[in-house]
């Protein structure tokens, strides 16, 4: 798996971070997708927030209460050092998607994994609690593709 974030855009790097913090917060030692997930809607900055939103996506996730309890959660320490993070394990599922991300990024020419990789990844794999939020708002994934 990935050893260092190197190759990962400084707003991935917060995503893990957050999604390492929930499993954390979970008692867990294993980060999932859905870890990745949360961490992933948590940063505003981030390409892939500004696609959710773009998309309307974004209204359909806020009106889940798991996502104030994640944004209200991840606002109080976000940022783990790697170390910490890298204690933690990722399930199969994750590694899968990020492997994709990677992939998605090496296909396009990027220079780094971005978070518009991640979600591409989560989109292309139909990750279960993304494709339960798409449905919600009546997307469909011919036009998240072309996002």
């Amino acid at each position: 798996m990935f050893k260092s974030y190197d190759k990962f855009t400084n707003n991935f790097k917060k995503v893990i971070q957050r999604a390492a913090w929930l499993c954390l917060n979970d008692l867990k030692k294993v980060i999932t997708i859905e870890h990745l997930f949360w961490g992933m809607v948590t940063v505003p900055e981030s390409l892939a927030y500004q696609i959710l939103k773009n998309t309307g996506l974004l209204g359909v996730i806020a009106q889940d209460p798991e996502f104030n309890r994640f944004t209200k959660f991840t606002a109080i320490n976000p940022n783990l050092n790697y170390d910490q993070v890298f204690s933690l394990s990722m399930d199969r599922e994750t590694i899968e998607i990020l492997e994709q991300a990677a992939d998605l990024a090496v296909k396009f020419g990027a220079n780094f994994i971005g978070t518009e990789h991640l979600l591409a990844a989560m989109i292309i794999l139909k990750t279960p609690l993304l494709d339960i939020k798409i449905k919600l708002a009546g997307l469909d994934y011919a036009r998240l593709n072309q996002q």
